[in-house]
């Protein structure tokens, strides 16, 4: 369990235990205020306005889950028709969701961290990598229900302060995204799932400086196929919690440096017998560990060095051992498709040639 102010310490009820939850999932939504494009949302159906009153307290009291409200907050609520004033607070639609601009006068609508009430939807979704695929529908139209009536509640709850829902009248999903879907993503965004037991399990530690001082390279891994560079970063996995600073396991711990991602993550333990799968999705890595591998850039990569090894197997005839690969042909032939496999400060600054030949020798312990 781990209770952390957003861009701040751990809090008091942290205990650091592991525990069967998973974390939250939600949709992403494109949304907008452009009048030309926005769709209102009206009511949805099994709307339970019960999900979101304890969202009415923060909005009058300006309280969030950041650093800068922990001198502030909690406090007892004052007058609803007075906009509250504290440090970081997330105003207008950026209390219920964190957008984030894009093309064509829209927004990316993702959950909002500085929340306790946004689109994730916690606690809900722990059986979902387990359970058929009739409860995960009932679990997704579930979850769509909530996220309309987050924006429902927002826009139209009497308790609401109307200074506060006049500033987030007019938001609403875009027209021209997901025409034939009522405008909604047709995906919940699964952050986590079932992760495959590999030959290396990555950790936090594969992520972190590997010495003293914040700025210490991370360990390198000689069998390095990607770099990759994201916080250590999970969402919550339970609901709100009384006086607690944050949900449950909404976390972010910088990683100072760029690190490296070993072969290993993708390929099964031996013992487990299986000799011709590669998996560089559901990789081998802890809770904390996968909440840095889980970006897709990574995961992109990741499947780059997996087809390379693939085609380098059936090129000797395809009977070895995803585990029997030729890790240096492989990482050259990484390197001669321009994949990084180690950062290399001042990169843009050499040319391929050069690029090439310092990562080989850092990747082998030696100084370029």
């Amino acid at each position: 369990m781990v209770y952390k102010y957003w861009n701040g310490p751990e809090a008091e009820g942290t205990t650091h235990e592991g525990d069967k939850a998973i974390q939250a999932f939600n949709y992403r939504l494109s949304v907008t205020n452009d009048p030309a494009n926005v769709h209102i949302i009206p009511k949805p159906e099994n709307y339970d306005r019960n999900d979101y009153v304890s969202l009415i307290a923060d909005i009058i009291t300006g309280c969030h889950t950041g650093i800068q409200a922990r001198d502030y907050c909690p406090r007892t609520p004052g007058d609803p028709n007075i906009r509250p004033k504290i440090p970081g607070q997330p105003n207008g639609i950026s209390r219920i969701i964190n957008p984030v601009r894009v093309p064509n006068n829209k927004h990316d609508g993702n959950n909002q961290h500085l929340s306790w009430i946004s689109t994730d939807l916690p606690e809900e979704n722990w059986p979902y990598t387990t359970a058929d695929w009739g409860w995960r529908d009932e679990f997704a139209a579930r979850l769509r229900s909530y996220t309309l009536g987050l924006f429902y509640f927002a826009q139209n709850d009497d308790e609401v302060p109307g200074w506060y829902r006049n500033s987030v009248k007019g938001w609403g999903l875009a027209r021209d995204e997901y025409e034939e879907n009522d405008f909604f993503p047709r995906q919940v965004y699964v952050r986590e799932g079932r992760r495959m037991h590999g030959e290396y399990i990555f950790t936090s530690n594969d992520a972190l400086p590997d010495g003293n001082g914040p700025d210490t390279r991370p360990y390198i891994h000689s069998d390095s196929v990607t770099s990759s560079h994201y916080a250590l970063d999970s969402h919550g996995v339970r609901k709100r919690e009384k006086d607690r600073v944050h949900l449950d396991g909404m976390v972010s711990y910088r990683t100072p440096q760029p690190y490296t991602v070993p072969y290993g993550v993708m390929v099964p333990i031996k013992s487990a017998g299986v000799k011709n799968v590669l998996a560089p999705v559901p990789v081998s890595a802890s809770h904390i560990g996968f909440s840095t591998l889980r970006m897709e850039p990574c995961w992109m990569a990741l499947g780059q060095a997996a087809g390379t090894a693939v085609a380098l197997l059936l090129h000797r005839g395809g009977t070895e051992a995803v585990h029997d690969i030729d890790i240096d042909k492989l990482q050259m032939n990484l390197l001669s498709q321009n994949s990084i496999l180690i950062h290399i400060p001042g990169w843009e600054n050499l040319d391929e040639k050069e690029r090439t030949r310092q990562q080989w020798m850092l990747l082998k312990g030696r100084e370029p």
